[in-house]
């Protein structure tokens, strides 16, 4: 009889149900509470009580661990597992082999890794294998994840008959605060126009961008229709891509002293989570002269320097 033996080819052994699958043959309802449904894949095949499970689809978080199981179950005493990537419609490369061998009593045989894996790819791998006498568990694990790991990974077993899984990995990042270039907008006079713009890195799937407008009577933000601008998105950097939204303001009386606010929007933010940047509009207040209020201040300030300059020198 064969104890329950776990090992691990990595240091953390935490689990993670994510994603959600359909079957290839048989659906099992197993659920876990997450943002993804999950059920799990498995496929039997002519023989009693061998079974193959594994997830139809995982979505990870950029730089977070993550887990794509695969459970053999079966009585049998001879098999070899491995997980292959498909890659560019190439021929699947093997990543990890798993061997076992009723010619031996110790059923904890280690997994062999190819050696021809990018050396960046290898080190952030790890598995996760643990045996019992209903069969056996070979999860593949990543750290570090990063965009270039997402893909379609197939676990595939070959023993008194060959059944396989596949999975398609996923990857999911947060955004980040979004960012106004000014904080204060100020026009000479009304009915000038001017452009905000906003910038953010607005994670995977991209979020989106949403201008509000809280008007100087205090009736609170308001949604902006910004219809006319499309948000644009720069994907130079697959796993951070920005984006930059810009709204066109014409200030007018009414709108003076508005604050207009740029929010992040995304699937992955907790309801109570804001990510937002403000500005201020106005337009610059007159003297009863006509000049700027700004420029009367700039010219009171430059006289009193010269004044101070000129009473230094008498003295002096």
């Amino acid at each position: 009889m064969i104890s329950n033996v776990i090992i691990y080819n990595s240091p953390d052994d935490d689990l993670r149900p994510c994603g959600h699958a359909y079957p290839l043959i048989k659906e099992h309802g197993i659920k876990w509470r997450s943002t993804h449904q999950i059920s799990l894949t498995s496929v039997n095949s002519h023989i009693k009580d061998d079974e193959l499970m594994s997830k139809n689809e995982v979505v990870g978080t950029l730089g977070d661990k993550v887990t794509m199981p695969c459970e053999y179950k079966s009585t049998n005493m001879w098999y070899i597992i491995q997980w292959q990537k498909e890659v560019n419609g190439s021929d699947p490369v093997t990543i990890v082999t798993l061997p076992r061998s009723f010619s031996t009593e110790d059923p904890q045989v280690g997994a062999q890794w190819n050696k021809d894996l990018n050396p960046d790819f290898r080190n952030r791998l790890g598995t996760h294998i643990e045996y019992n006498e209903k069969g056996v568990k070979f999860h593949l694990e990543f750290y570090s994840f990063t965009c270039d790991d997402t893909g379609v990974y197939t676990c595939i077993l070959t023993g008194n008959t060959q059944m396989m899984a596949a999975t398609k990995l996923g990857i999911q990042a947060p955004p980040s605060r979004p960012a106004i270039h000014n904080d204060l907008f100020i026009v000479d006079q009304e009915n000038n126009t001017l452009t905000l713009e906003c910038e953010a890195s607005v994670g995977l799937p991209p979020a989106t961008l949403k201008w509000y407008q809280h008007f100087p009577d205090g009736r609170g933000f308001l949604s902006v229709d910004n219809n006319e601008r499309e948000q644009e998105i720069d994907i130079s950097d697959k796993c951070k891509p920005l984006a930059m939204s810009r709204l066109d303001v014409t200030v007018t009386r009414p709108i003076s002293g508005s604050v207009f606010r740029c929010v992040v929007h995304s699937p992955l933010l907790e309801e109570d989570t804001s990510l937002y940047d403000e500005v201020k509009v106005k337009i610059q207040v007159s003297s009863p002269d006509g000049s700027s209020s700004i420029a009367s201040s700039s010219f009171i300030i430059v006289t009193a320097l010269c004044l101070l300059k000129y009473s230094i020198w008498l003295f002096v």
